[in-house]
């Protein structure tokens, strides 16, 4: 018994013996030796002893600088380290702790792969000459820093780039940072790591949000896998906000403000917005619910990029739908980029795309096709809301319309629709329907009004909805073709919108008009271009005659009798389309003349 006894004692004391407790080693200086205090010796005691540890600041003075030693960089982290850069502890004057490699150290915080776990937070990382932050370990927690600018986050002192994630493990977690003010990339991924989250940051602008500081490229990602990139103003570089390229998993661009300050509401442009390329498409990646505005040249490119979803996006208004342009494009998909989704089923999938001067969608290219585009909001671009170029989509034609009416709130249009360009012999297409205002119809279509399906090639078809007077008049009827390769296909090569028609309509001139006593009284009925049957005017005093297909009406030897208001009424006939319209009344005034 006493043996038993003896045996679980010793047990029990091995396993006291090698349990690992976490550690505080605490910074009280800002020298940079291997001396009591100092943050290199606490890395170094910490990286020796077993066991995850904290590493936090008790320094005299408010926002205290530790100047790195010009060759000789930080020790990397090779234990789980929380290191927490608030100068808060016990004799600390408060503040956050810059670490400034003065141009003449490679690498500020180095985390290799014993530090998984690790995080750093509430620092200022200035001036070291290749990155602020290296990370190789897995599940990094980098957070509430300032990366290539000062404490305040107003003065730039950058990096050759912020953060470089070099792991090919479970990725990172940057949060709440501000970094800019770097050379090359604010952030850049560049290994095939998994789940990386990019997220609440401000990228490229000061502390305030709406002050540039640019990095070169705001993030890049080369190779990482499943990315969520989400809530960061990201902004002010001079480069591309967002570059991601050669993946082959799933991406997440969501709810950020790109090219305009952090409220979205004024520009502070990045070169490009996003750019995506050589992106394979096994896993579908999405860009949803982000304002991407202000930009000094495309809002997104997507070059070689297949099977993303781009929705619920303000391309080139801002967060509050005011104009906010991007210098070129709103949405440029080039070299192959195919099966595409720009907008969706829904009014919350639409995008709004608007004030883009070379144009709201270009699609450009041979192999650049199927990419659908449906229930958008294009509006106010030059040259046009989606434009095919070198057969991109096939060069898929437009419906055409052939007459509008719109009686009391019901508007009919019909159209024909066009052959289909490159897809089975089976396929069949939806026809989709907007409205746009005078100033801007011409190939867009703002408001989306409905759509009919299944339609053959070549047929005719005839397309009815409530649509209440729009706050714009007159208004314009547009419509796009969607090519599906079957009934129960998605959609894919999308048209360009069909030239742009007036509902049936009628007016008077001239509007007042001022006769003399026995003078001639004489209007002109004056229809949009749609076949009239017939014209019936109708006046004062009972009033009323039928003119035929004359547009003109004359009436001799006017008297006071004639004095008041006309009006013309007339039917439009399109086969299987017949609109009734009436003229806003016009005046006659019969003057004395003497």
């Amino acid at each position: 018994m006493n043996r038993k006894i003896n045996i679980s004692t010793f047990l029990l004391i091995m396993l006291f013996c090698f349990k690992s407790y976490a550690l505080n080693f605490i910074v009280t200086n800002t020298a940079d030796t291997m001396t009591a205090g100092t943050l290199r010796t606490a890395i170094t005691n910490a990286n020796a002893a077993v066991g995850s540890h904290n590493i936090t600041f008790g320094i005299a003075g408010a926002n205290p600088v530790i100047n790195i030693t010009a060759g000789l960089p930080l020790p990397p982290l090779a234990r789980q380290i929380a290191i927490n850069g608030s100068n808060t502890g016990a004799g600390g004057g408060g503040g956050i702790v810059t670490i400034n490699g003065n141009g003449a150290v490679a690498t500020g915080f180095n985390i290799g792969l014993g530090g998984s776990l690790s995080t750093i937070s509430n620092f200022s990382i200035i001036n070291f000459t290749s990155q602020g932050i290296q990370i190789a370990g897995d599940n990094i927690t980098i957070s509430n820093n300032r990366i290539g600018v000062n404490a305040a986050g107003t003065t730039a002192a950058g990096n050759g780039q912020g953060i470089l994630v070099s792991s090919s493990g479970n990725a990172a977690i940057i949060s709440g940072n501000i970094i800019s003010g770097n050379i090359n990339n604010g952030i850049n991924w560049t290994n095939q790591s998994n789940g990386p989250v990019i997220t609440g940051n401000i990228i490229g602008l000061d502390s305030t949000g709406n002050i540039a500081i640019p990095n070169g490229t705001g993030i890049n990602t080369s190779g990482a896998l499943n990315v969520t990139i989400s809530n960061n103003t990201i902004s002010g570089n001079t480069g591309t906000g967002i570059n991601m390229t050669g993946i082959n998993s799933t991406f997440s661009i969501t709810g950020n403000r790109i090219g305009t300050n952090s409220a979205g509401l004024l520009a502070v442009p990045n070169n490009l917005g996003i750019s995506i390329s050589n992106f394979s498409g096994l896993n579908p990646g999405t860009i949803t619910n982000n304002t991407i505005s202000g930009n000094t040249t495309n809002g997104i490119t997507l070059n070689n990029a297949d099977n993303i979803t781009i929705q619920g996006n303000r391309i080139g208004v801002s967060a509050s739908s005011n104009p906010l342009g991007n210098g070129n494009i709103g949405i440029n998909l080039i070299n192959a980029s195919s099966n595409n989704k720009i907008g969706g089923t829904t009014a919350g999938q639409s995008n709004t795309i608007a004030n883009n001067p070379a144009g709201g969608i270009q699609v450009n290219g041979a192999l650049t096709n199927r990419n659908a585009i449906t229930r958008n909001s294009i509006f106010n671009n030059n040259n046009a809301g989606i434009l095919l170029l070198n057969n991109g989509n096939a060069a898929q034609q437009p419906p055409i319309i052939e007459g509008v009416c719109y009686t009391g709130t019901t508007l009919t249009v019909k159209v024909t629709t066009p052959a289909i360009a490159d897809a089975p012999s089976a396929s069949v297409m939806d026809v989709q329907f907007f409205a746009s205002d005078s100033a801007n119809q011409v190939n867009e279509g703002r408001i989306y009004l409905g759509q009919v399906t299944g339609q053959l090639p070549l047929s005719p078809v005839i397309f009815s909805t409530i649509f209440p007077t729009p706050s714009f008049s007159p208004f314009y009827v547009s419509a796009t073709a969607i090519v599906r390769n079957g009934p129960s296909s998605a959609p894919g090569d999308t048209s360009q919108f069909s030239a742009s028609v007036t509902p049936f309509a009628i007016s008077i001139s001239p509007a007042i008009q001022v006769v003399c006593p026995n003078g001639d009284i004489n209007f002109s009925a004056i229809p949009t271009s749609q076949a009239i049957t017939s014209y019936t005017w109708t006046g004062p005093n009972g009033f009323t005659e039928n003119t035929g297909t004359i547009p003109n009406l004359t009436i001799p030897n006017a008297t006071a009798a004639d004095a008041g208001s006309y009006s013309v009424s007339t039917t439009s006939s399109v086969p299987a389309l017949t609109c009734l319209a009436t003229s806003a009344p016009a005046q006659v005034v019969i003057n004395s003349c003497s």
